[in-house]
C-alpha cells in the first residue's frame, strides 16, 4: 500500500512537471511597445535601461493623437524617471503627461504652450530647459 502510493506521487510529480513545463507561463504577457507616434508630426520612444521617454518632431503632443490602442504613458506612466521632449515640439496638450512618477523633465526652447493639467499630480519633477 505504501509503495502504491508513493508510485502515485511520483506520478503526479513527474505530471505536474511536464504540464509546467510545457505551459505558455508568458500567454499573457503585454507586449511592451518602446516606440510610436504621439502627433501628426512627433514620435516617442523609451529606453528602459535608462527609463526616458523621448518625445521628437514638431508640432503638438496630445493624448488624443496616439496611434497605438493604448498611449504608452496610460500604463507605464510609473516606469518614466526622465522626459525629455526634444526641439521641434510646440505644444503639449492638457493632460498628456498626468500622474507621472519621473524626477526629470526637460523642456526644448521651442515649447510655446502647456496645456491645462498636462503635468497634473506630477509631484516629484523639476523641469529644465532642454540643451542638447
Amino acid at each position: 500500500m505504501q509503495k502504491r502510493f508513493v508510485g502515485m506521487w511520483i506520478l503526479g510529480l513527474v505530471a505536474g512537471l511536464l504540464l509546467a513545463v510545457n505551459t505558455p507561463w508568458n500567454i499573457h504577457a503585454e507586449e511592451k511597445l518602446t516606440n510610436g507616434t504621439c502627433g501628426e508630426s512627433a514620435t516617442w520612444e523609451y529606453n528602459t535601461q535608462t527609463k526616458t521617454l523621448t518625445i521628437r518632431g514638431t508640432g503638438v503632443v496630445s493624448r488624443g493623437n496616439f496611434q497605438e490602442n493604448d498611449w504608452f504613458w496610460e500604463k507605464n506612466s510609473d516606469k518614466v524617471e526622465k522626459l525629455v521632449i526634444s526641439e521641434g515640439i510646440t505644444s503639449i496638450s492638457g493632460e498628456t503627461f498626468r500622474d507621472g512618477a519621473m524626477k526629470e523633465v526637460s523642456l526644448p526652447d521651442t515649447l510655446k504652450e502647456i496645456g491645462t493639467n498636462a503635468f497634473y499630480h506630477c509631484q516629484s519633477f523639476r523641469a529644465k530647459r532642454y540643451r542638447p
